[in-house]
C-alpha cells in the first residue's frame, strides 16, 4: 500500500477537519483504521477520509484495505494533530536573516519542507536546495545550500501559536524570493508545480488538503508605479482563492505590512508607503485578514528582517492569527479619524490620532518619531503619546492645515519607534487628511520644464506652447522652485512646467495649483485656468480646476516670473468621484502619473 497524499511519518494533521487521503493505484476496497481499540471503517480506496483524532500525538495511525481475502496494512507513525499554516509571499517569509539568530526547534512544531518531507522545524524550512517544485528552479535556478542565511518568521509563529493553543503546529512552507503578485496569480493553480501558486496549492493537498490559516509576506516586488494600482484587486482575489481551496470561506488570512528598504533612492518612497498604506487598510477591508506592521524592527542586509525581529515579528503574527480566530486578544494596530483643532495659545494646528486595538498605552523608546506632513510650508514639529493616541502640533495655523496629508513611516527607509505595551507596532500609513479623508495624489516632484524664457506679464497673451524645448527636472521638495534661475536672470521671465499622467477607468478629477505669479494651465492643449494677478504667497491648492479623465493626458503650467517675485508652483491631483465608503476602505484607483 502506497499513500500518494494526506498522511506521512512525522506530519502534523490538522485538527477539527476532514483530513483526505489518496491511495496509489491499483488498491482498492473498504478501508478500516485502529480507533481506540478497534477497526472503524473509513471509506473506500484509493480516496478517502481519515477518522478524527484529539489534538496532541504523537500518534501511530494504523491503516487496513481490505477486498475479499486480500487485506493490505500500513502504519504511519509520529504523527501530530494540531494547526497546520500555509507560510507564502516572498523573500522576507522565505526567510534571510543570519542563522546565528534562529529560535530552537521545538518537538511539537514541524515544517513541510521543499523537498516534501515532514521534520521538526527549524529554520531554513525553505531549502530551496532540494526543492520539488520546478517553478522555484524555473524563477531562481538551482540553489546550492545556504550555511549562513535562511532565518523567517514562520518558525517564531508557529512555535507562539503552540504557546497560544497548546497544540501541536505545522507549517508548510512555500514562498520565493523576489516574488511579485502576478507570479503569485491564482489563475494558474492548475499548472501545479509549475507557478508559484500551483505548487503551494499542490502541497495543500499532498497534506490533506485542510488548514488552519495563511501567513503572508509579500510586496516589496510590487513597490513600482505600475503594480501599486492593481495590489488591493490582487490580494483580493489570491485572500479569496486560498479560502476556496482551503474548503473555507472563513480562512483567517494575517498579512506582514512590508518593512523598509535602505537602497532604492528617494523615488522608491511613493510606491513603497502606497503597497504599505494599502496592505493596512486590508484590515478593514476583508473579514478576518490582519496586518501586522514590521516597519521598526531591524535588518540583516538592505532590506530582510533579522536578527531577533524575526522572532517579535513571529509572535506578532501568532497574537494577530489568535485575535482573528479566536476574538481573544487584539488585533494589529489602526489608525483611527484625526481631529484637526487649533492650540488655545497659539493659534496652530494641533491633530489628535487615535489608535484603535492599543494593549495599554502607545510608547516609544525615545522621542516619538515617524510621523510627517506631506503639504507644502507645513511641519511636525513636536509628537507627543497620550495614551492610545499621538497629537502633532504643526507650524501653520488650523485654515493652513485643512487637508494637510499627514504620514507615518513615509519613504523606503523611515525612522518609527512607535509600539504599545506589548512590543506591537503603528503601521506604515497615509497620507490621511487632517480636515477629512480624500482621495489626492502627492504633490508631484518631477516635471518637464522649459529655460525661462522672456516675460509676458500677466500672461494674457500666452498661447499652449506647442515648439517649446523640454527638459525633465527633479525638485526636493512640493513647492516646483526655480527661484535661483529667477534670481540670477534679473528681469521678468516666463516658465513653462509639463507632467503627463493617466487612468485605469474614468474619473473625476482636480488639478490643484497653488503658485506665487500670473498663472495659465492647459490639459490636453484647452486652457482650463488663468488666473493674471497670482502673487505671493504659493499657497497649495489654492486653486481646483475640475474635468473628467479617461486614458492618457498632458498638462501644462505656465508661470510668470512677475519680475523676480515669482518663483514656482504646487501641482496635484485629486479624485472627487469616491465614495466616502471608499475613502475609508481604500483600494479605488487613482491617476498614475508618468
Amino acid at each position: 500500500m502506497e499513500i500518494i497524499s494526506g498522511l506521512f511519518d512525522r506530519m502534523v494533521l490538522q485538527r477539527d477537519t476532514d483530513n483526505w487521503v489518496e491511495l496509489a493505484a491499483p488498491t482498492t476496497g473498504d478501508v478500516y483504521q485502529h480507533v481506540g481499540k478497534s477497526w472503524k471503517k473509513i471509506g473506500h480506496a484509493p480516496r478517502f477520509k481519515l477518522a478524527r483524532l484529539k489534538a496532541g500525538g504523537p500518534y501511530a495511525i494504523a491503516l487496513e484495505v481490505r477486498q475479499g481475502d486480500r487485506v493490505e496494512k500500513l502504519t504511519v507513525r509520529d504523527v501530530l494533530v494540531g494547526d497546520v499554516w500555509i507560510a507564502a509571499g516572498q523573500s522576507n517569509m522565505q526567510g534571510c536573516g543570519r542563522r546565528e539568530f534562529a529560535d530552537k526547534p521545538h518537538p511539537q512544531v514541524r515544517a513541510f519542507y521543499m523537498d516534501d518531507q515532514w521534520r521538526e522545524a527549524r529554520d531554513p524550512i525553505h531549502n530551496m536546495w532540494d526543492c520539488v517544485d520546478q517553478v522555484h528552479i524555473d524563477i531562481s535556478g538551482k540553489q546550492s545550500p545556504n550555511t549562513t542565511h535562511g532565518v523567517g518568521p514562520a518558525v517564531a509563529f508557529a512555535q507562539e501559536m503552540r504557546r497560544l493553543t497548546g497544540v501541536p503546529q505545522g507549517v508548510l512552507a512555500c514562498a520565493h524570493g523576489g516574488t511579485s503578485m502576478t507570479q503569485w496569480d491564482p489563475k494558474r493553480r492548475d499548472e501545479l508545480g509549475k507557478s508559484l501558486y500551483g505548487a503551494t496549492y499542490r502541497r495543500l493537498q499532498k497534506n490533506g488538503g485542510r488548514i488552519a490559516g495563511v501567513i503572508w509576506y509579500q510586496g516589496e516586488s510590487d513597490a513600482n508605479p505600475d503594480a501599486v494600482p492593481l495590489y488591493t484587486a490582487r490580494m483580493k482575489e489570491l485572500i479569496a482563492a486560498f479560502r476556496r481551496d482551503a474548503g473555507d470561506q472563513r480562512l483567517p488570512f494575517v498579512l506582514v505590512q512590508i518593512s523598509r528598504v535602505t537602497n532604492w533612492g528617494a523615488g522608491a518612497g511613493a510606491p513603497w508607503n502606497a503597497i504599505q498604506d494599502q496592505q493596512q487598510r486590508l484590515q478593514r477591508l476583508i473579514p478576518r485578514v490582519a496586518t501586522v506592521p514590521a516597519i521598526d524592527l531591524t535588518l540583516d542586509d538592505l532590506i530582510h528582517i533579522g536578527g531577533p525581529s524575526n522572532t517579535r515579528l513571529g509572535k506578532r503574527l501568532a497574537q494577530a492569527m489568535h485575535a482573528v480566530r479566536t476574538g481573544k486578544g487584539k488585533l494589529p494596530i489602526l489608525p483611527g479619524k484625526p481631529k484637526l483643532e487649533a492650540d488655545p495659545v497659539d493659534g496652530q494646528a494641533v491633530v489628535t490620532i487615535p489608535f484603535e486595538n492599543v494593549h495599554g498605552r502607545l510608547r516609544s523608546g525615545d522621542r516619538p518619531v515617524g510621523f510627517a506632513v506631506a503639504s507644502g510650508g507645513i511641519s511636525v514639529f513636536d509628537t507627543r503619546l497620550a495614551g492610545n493616541a499621538v497629537v502633532l502640533r504643526l507650524s501653520g495655523s488650523r485654515m493652513q492645515a485643512e487637508g494637510a496629508q499627514i504620514l507615518y513611516g513615509a519613504g523606503s527607509d523611515p525612522i518609527c519607534n512607535i509600539t504599545d505595551e506589548a512590543d506591537r507596532a503603528v503601521p506604515v500609513f497615509g497620507p490621511i487628511f487632517a480636515g477629512g479623508l480624500r482621495a489626492v495624489l502627492p504633490f508631484i516632484r518631477r516635471f518637464e520644464v522649459t529655460d525661462l524664457l522672456p516675460g509676458a506679464g500677466k500672461l494674457s497673451a500666452v498661447n499652449y506652447p506647442a515648439d517649446c524645448t523640454w527638459r525633465v527636472q527633479e525638485y526636493p521638495a512640493d513647492f516646483a522652485n526655480r527661484r535661483e534661475e529667477i534670481a540670477a536672470a534679473g528681469d521678468d521671465r516666463l516658465m513653462f512646467y509639463r507632467f503627463r499622467f493617466r487612468v485605469a477607468e474614468p474619473m473625476k478629477l482636480g488639478l490643484l495649483l497653488g503658485y506665487d505669479g500670473p498663472v495659465k494651465a492647459w490639459i490636453d492643449g484647452r486652457q482650463v485656468f488663468h488666473d493674471p494677478k497670482g502673487t505671493n504667497p504659493a499657497i497649495p491648492d489654492a486653486k481646483r480646476v475640475r474635468f473628467t479623465a479617461s486614458g492618457e493626458h498632458e498638462v501644462v503650467v505656465a508661470l510668470g516670473s512677475n519680475a523676480g517675485n515669482a518663483w514656482g508652483i504646487f501641482a496635484r491631483l485629486e479624485r472627487f468621484d469616491v465614495t466616502p465608503s471608499q475613502l475609508a476602505a481604500g483600494g479605488y484607483a487613482m491617476p498614475v502619473v508618468v
